[in-house]
């Protein structure tokens, strides 16, 4: 099983500059494509602010890469048209395996946002994988 944690790039500055009307735009059109990127068995959910979770389940952390590289790529395309334009956004991702040895989703999570802190310190746009 892989785990993703995602983050919207800069979204501070999309509701800085275009307000929390084109936020709230924004968050929902990324919601809805995740969910087309996704399988239905995988969990995919919101955890707060722009951060995101994706649980693939039956998915190694390779396959797992696959899926969040399409979706890192798929999101960078997107037009999202909200009431105050179009905006453009990117999303950093960190993926980790979740594993037999892990007791809780703690660990792997921590994991994951540990690999997610690096793709924002490497410049965002980016999926990093947890070691």
């Amino acid at each position: 099983m892989s785990l993703l944690m995602i983050d919207l790039d800069k979204f501070k500055n999309i509701n800085d500059t275009y307000g929390h009307i084109a936020g709230d735009d924004v968050l929902k059109m990324f919601a809805s494509h995740g969910k087309s990127v996704f399988r239905a068995t995988d969990l995919f959910a919101r955890i707060g602010g722009e951060e995101f979770v994706a649980l693939l389940v039956g998915t190694d952390k390779p396959g797992g890469l696959l899926v969040a590289e399409r979706l890192r790529s798929s999101i960078a395309e997107l037009n999202i048209r909200t009431r105050a334009g179009v905006i453009r956004v990117t999303a950093s991702v960190g993926l980790t395996a979740v594993t037999m040895k892990d007791r809780s989703v703690t660990s792997p999570l921590r994991r994951a946002d540990k690999a997610l802190y690096r793709a924002k310190e490497s410049g965002r746009n980016r999926v990093e994988v947890a070691a």
